[in-house]
């Protein structure tokens, strides 16, 4: 039973905290006191993937939410926002927008950092009291965003001239008991705006967006002409063999911190024509996959490790994009020295809109330990009549009642060819289907895909 479902008198001294994540993969969540009501994409609901969500315009997850709550603006005790931008500048475009117009002023409206979001999502739906956190991804908020404790935590900025011009790339936090603090961050050149082919990324070298989650864009965009195919290229490498050595990519400097090189195959300079995809049957893309993924198992085991030894803490929490890649993960649980390692689903920045909402009720209230969430169910649910008037709606649906024999029924169909729908509790948050949204097919025939 939910908040949103339990008597009133049982949840009225529990704050309803929204929490938005603005970024591409946004989203939005409730939070009654400790508990996860809701969260919903916003791609789920636009049907356009990776949907971006930007401070300012009308975000249809939050209506999604409060919808499913039964509660308006007027009953929320704060809203919490993931933001790149500095607080102020985010925080007067919310006040200024259409959707939230009507938030009274005694509302606060909190702005925490990319990093920071992404940390305490991980957190919060891990059940962790304590844990080091390790966040990876292409880019996080900007310098200008970082509040004090996270300027302390950059190392290796020294050397660059514009502070001004950078943004997390790398971040590890020491989680104790509601204390989220940062102890390590590396940033990263940040691109200019109007750089490059609108709508594009301009990575000609490392003077421009370097890190793992950056590496990786740049093979992404070499083999397969797109920076977001990085699932693809995490399944390409396992049929290659590495044709450049980790040191091709990056070396361990004496902080700390990594020193990234792109290789001549990755510089890639949108002022050029396009260059076309390469053909990913051939030995030169496998093998660039295999070895980009050899660089990021690399880089993700040496920040695992440093983790490790800057916090002690016994178990290890992973976010942000590039804890997508399930090898890397696999290798960080067999070969790191934690006792635990957590993954959570929603690792990219859809879960950022969950850990702005507990990073504002850890704020609000004194901590309290979550329960680990056990389901990535976090959508809403929906009654059988609801169910039946949109399939009611739809042209030439037809409805069998397969009862107790519908996995039987299903794994045939499977087997003679079909695409199966399956649909069933609430959706899920974050980019993998687990089974509540998800397209079902037998892998081994050629044309399956």
């Amino acid at each position: 039973m939910t908040c949103a479902t339990k008597p009133a008198d049982q949840c009225s001294a529990e704050p309803w905290i929204l929490g938005v994540s603005f970024s591409h993969n946004g989203a939005a969540c409730l939070l009654r006191g400790n508990e996860l009501v809701v969260s919903i994409q916003e791609e789920r609901l636009t049907r356009h993937k990776r949907q971006r969500t930007k401070p300012g315009n009308d975000v249809l997850a939050i209506s999604y939410c409060l919808d499913y709550a039964g509660i308006g603006l007027e009953d929320l005790d704060a809203v919490a926002v993931s933001i790149f931008e500095t607080q102020a500048l985010v925080v007067d475009k919310l006040r200024r927008s259409c959707q939230l117009a009507a938030i009274s002023a005694h509302i606060p409206i909190y702005a925490f950092t990319h990093h920071a979001t992404h940390a305490a999502y991980a957190v919060g739906v891990s059940g962790a009291s304590e844990a080091a956190v390790v966040i990876a991804d292409g880019r996080g908020s900007s310098y200008e965003a970082l509040d004090e404790d996270e300027i302390a935590a950059v190392v290796g900025a020294s050397g660059i001239k514009r502070l001004s011009g950078l943004s997390e790339m790398l971040s590890i936090y020491d989680f104790d008991q509601g204390s989220l603090k940062p102890v390590f961050k590396q940033m990263t050149p940040r691109l200019e705006p109007g750089a490059g082919h609108t709508g594009k990324y301009q990575l000609p070298g490392a003077a421009n967006r370097h890190g793992l989650g950056a590496m990786y864009e740049r093979a992404s965009e070499a083999i397969f002409g797109g920076v977001q195919q990085a699932g693809k290229v995490m399944g390409l490498a396992p049929s290659g063999t590495p044709s450049l050595p980790v040191e091709a990519f990056h070396k361990v400097r004496p902080d700390g911190t990594l020193d990234f090189f792109n290789p001549e195959i990755l510089r890639i300079d949108y002022s050029q024509p396009e260059r076309e995809p390469m053909d990913v049957m051939g030995p030169e893309a496998r093998n660039l996959a295999a070895a980009v993924q050899n660089a990021l198992e690399h880089g993700m085991l040496h920040f695992a490790r440093q983790a490790f030894r800057l916090t002690e803490r016994p178990t290890l929490l992973l976010g942000g994009g590039v804890a997508l890649n399930g090898v890397a993960n696999e290798r960080i649980i067999r070969e790191g020295s934690f006792q635990k390692v957590h993954i959570p689903p929603a690792v990219e920045d859809s879960g950022n809109a969950v850990g702005a909402a507990y990073l504002a009720l850890w704020q609000m209230r004194p901590w309290r330990q979550t329960q680990e969430l056990r389901t990535d169910a976090t959508g809403r649910t929906y009654r059988p009549a609801e169910i039946d008037a949109a399939i009611a709606a739809t042209p030439l649906v037809k409805v069998e009642v397969l009862g107790d024999h519908m996995i039987d029924h299903a794994t045939e169909r499977l087997l003679t060819g079909d695409v199966l729908g399956w649909f069933q509790m609430g959706s899920e948050l974050g980019p993998r289907a687990l089974g509540y949204r998800s397209i079902l097919c037998d892998p081994r025939p050629q044309n399956a895909k």
